[in-house]
């Protein structure tokens, strides 16, 4: 179903582009809702080889050219991904989902820093930036030749997913798509904040973010060529803020 949605030839009319984006508004709703039924790791495998078939070319008809419509194919396809992983981005339990690994990690907050802290950390942090799936998000049309293969649920996959795909929208040649994916950024930051301050677990739910500082210091030549007052700046920003501000 989902090589149906991104087949190149529902961009050729505008009944057939609606029907896609309808369809795989529906596969991505369903699989949210899955959650309630089912335990993580057998969804998470679902979600994950949904994602996988926007990098994947066999088994798809799939051509990047303008559309007889004067859409760009690729862009279309753009736009769904990010239409599924704001889905996501609005799941009430996205937390619960991403496991933050701080959970685990016991009192440390009591405890007085010392070099076996800081160590502790600099792993910890090394142990994030492994967890990226990047593969699954990196490109703006499919590149693989053959399947992609799933990885176990590790913690704060999900997180890892929505930042690496808006983070690559922000990139996109159009601003329409830039300013979506920052915006989605900032809903994602700003609504876990909340989230955080309500329950008392901003440090735990920042702590799943703090890969994002190296992801955007990998992007920091394409933010700075911006105006300072632009949407795209002033809606990553704040993101930044909040993990400075909350991470342990």
């Amino acid at each position: 179903l989902t090589d149906a949605c991104i087949d190149s030839r529902n961009f050729d009319s505008w009944e057939f582009r609606q029907i896609s984006i309808d369809v795989n508004d529906s596969i991505i709703h369903f699989l949210r809702d899955l959650f309630a039924f089912l335990e993580p790791k057998r969804v998470h495998r679902l979600i994950m080889a949904y994602f996988a078939r926007y990098v994947v070319k066999d088994g798809k008809h799939w051509q990047d050219r303008t559309s007889s419509i004067g859409l760009r194919c690729s862009w279309e396809v753009c736009r769904l991904r990010l239409n599924a992983i704001s889905t996501f981005i609005r799941f009430p339990e996205f937390v619960r989902v991403c496991s933050p690994q701080m959970n685990s990690w016991g009192n440390w907050e009591l405890t007085a820093p010392s070099s076996a802290t800081r160590d502790f950390f600099d792993a910890a942090l090394e142990h994030f930036r492994s967890l990226n799936l990047s593969r699954f998000t990196g490109t703006e049309v499919p590149a693989e030749k053959s399947g992609v293969e799933i990885p176990s649920m590790t913690p704060h996959w999900l997180a890892e997913l929505a930042m690496d795909i808006c983070l690559a929208g922000t990139e996109h040649v159009d601003h329409q798509i830039q300013q979506r994916a920052a915006s989605l950024l900032y809903e994602l930051f700003w609504s876990h904040s909340q989230e955080g301050r309500i329950n008392g677990v901003s440090s735990a739910i920042a702590s799943m973010y703090v890969p994002f500082i190296v992801k955007v210091l990998g992007h920091i030549n394409y933010i700075s060529s911006f105006p300072a007052k632009c949407p795209l700046r002033k809606d990553l920003l704040p993101c930044l803020v909040f993990i400075m501000q909350s991470a342990p």
